[in-house]
């Protein structure tokens, strides 16, 4: 598992044009849910600088939400308007998948951006246990107006891991990049939240890394920490 993980992180340095992508499992110490989200562009121009920031916004910042159902935290990530949706739907009929289903892909053509949506959780019924709830939405293949959807659920996460889902694979040019189209994948988590930044934050593809965060969830409750790191883009 260990071996893969990290073949599986080694290859994101590879990547040209991956998109969003998102992160979320279990720290190494058992304690915290993990959720990461990043965002690349591989058109906009940014300086080589980077600001870290605790808590505060950023591109990657605004992607994470979090609300209460039932008495359980719940803590949403995405690239998209479908963000706001699960909040503001998820609480009436508790149903991520139906939520989803309501949900589209961009309609940025060339490219008809996929929208990658997770909600983590931990469980009500067994202490301990986090609940990950992954979604990916992308065109069809031969239809730019229909939707092909992936719903996926892991609650067996070992400590150390995460899941992987983004919106494109990595590989393609300037004009056209194909979606995503993998299983969740593993990815590893070691350390704490600003370790684990930094080690995403350098391993992203530098050319067109734009913004990360990272978020720890610890398992009694009580105020997430979100760390980010984040280019200033380039003057015209």
């Amino acid at each position: 598992m260990r071996n893969g993980a990290e073949s599986n992180f080694e290859e994101l340095g590879t990547n040209q044009h991956s998109g969003s992508g998102i992160v979320s499992g279990v720290g190494e110490d058992g304690g915290n849910l993990i959720q990461i989200f990043w965002a690349t562009d591989r058109i906009l121009k940014c300086t080589t600088d980077r600001v870290i920031a605790t808590g505060t916004g950023s591109l990657a910042y605004d992607a994470m939400l979090e609300f209460d159902s039932l008495g359980c935290g719940m803590y949403v990530v995405g690239n998209g308007t479908q963000v706001q949706k699960v909040v503001d739907e998820y609480c009436k009929e508790h149903d991520f998948q139906k939520i989803m289903r309501r949900c589209e892909h961009q309609r940025d053509e060339p490219d008809f951006t996929p929208r990658i949506t997770v909600l983590s959780s931990w469980s009500s019924d067994i202490k301990g246990a986090p609940v990950i709830l992954m979604s990916v939405i992308r065109k069809y293949p031969t239809n730019n107006v229909a939707c092909s959807r992936y719903l996926y659920e892991e609650n067996d996460v070992k400590r150390g891991f995460g899941y992987c889902i983004r919106t494109f694979p990595g590989h393609g040019d300037m004009l056209y990049v194909p979606p995503f189209g993998r299983e969740p994948y593993l990815l590893p988590l070691k350390g704490n939240e600003r370790s684990i930044l930094d080690a995403y934050w350098e391993r992203l593809n530098q050319r067109n890394n734009v913004s990360v965060a990272v978020k720890f969830i610890p398992i009694g409750g009580g105020p997430s920490i979100v760390v980010t790191a984040s280019r200033i883009p380039q003057q015209e």
